[in-house]
């Protein structure tokens, strides 16, 4: 469930850390001209690369039809041991509270990233469960929960290409895409030199210190604490 609901936001934005350790190790992974600075150009290569892999038609935006052609795995968990973890008070229904409560905390599947801007997976999470309940009786029952490998994919991909759609129009541009990442970098720059040093790292982390612990860590870094193992 939870990967159902991070996927898509994962190809748009950095999170900050919980450990500044691992933010460290990030600024060096992305320093690639060895100055111990990151450009926002470094910072939002990834996202950069996303963008252009799902550009299939290179035309300079990303239609709908673009983003939604990637497949999402669903979780391997049978229909019944899933209704049973969400139905955390036995009483062979699953409420709103639970349903949201049981996304966040479903083991992950290998290489699924941990990330998810702050908020959203509650909002996306909400909204399946609003879709799922067909009766409207604010409670999902076996058959309803049934359907969620079908209906949370596509309602994760609409969440998330609305977000990003800043113009509303039908088209998401470069600058759009990147949105996420610029605003997360805006945050970390103290100096709005275009460039983040590890200075101002440390003294985001020092004043952030309760917001971090509540954030997931980038794909990219937990690739790198691995390595490093």
């Amino acid at each position: 469930m939870k990967y159902l609901l991070t996927s898509i936001i994962v190809l748009t934005s950095f999170s900050i850390m919980s450990d500044p350790r691992e933010i460290i190790m990030g600024l060096k992974k992305m320093d690639k001209d060895g100055n111990k600075a990151i450009s926002f150009k470094e910072y939002s290569n990834k996202p950069q690369k996303n963008f252009n892999n799902m550009d299939s038609n290179s035309d300079g935006v990303i239609t709908y039809s673009e983003f939604t052609t990637k497949k999402l795995r669903a979780p391997k968990m049978k229909a019944n041991k899933r209704f049973n973890f969400l139905d955390i008070n036995d009483d062979l229904k699953v409420s709103e509270k639970e349903f949201i409560s049981g996304a966040n905390n479903l083991p992950r599947q290998k290489r699924a990233p941990r990330l998810m801007r702050s908020g959203e997976a509650g909002k996306v999470s909400k909204k399946i469960f609003s879709t799922l309940d067909t009766n409207q009786d604010n409670n999902l029952d076996k058959k309803e929960l049934s359907f969620v490998k079908e209906i949370a994919p596509q309602v994760a991909k609409d969440h998330s290409f609305q977000n990003l759609n800043i113009d509303g129009d039908e088209n998401i541009t470069i600058e759009e895409f990147l949105a996420p990442a610029k605003a997360d970098f805006s945050k970390m720059d103290s100096n709005s030199n275009g460039a983040i040093e590890r200075k101002e790292i440390r003294n985001f982390v020092k004043n952030n210190k309760k917001a971090l612990k509540k954030k997931g860590k980038p794909f990219i870094m937990q690739k790198e604490r691995k390595r490093n193992r």
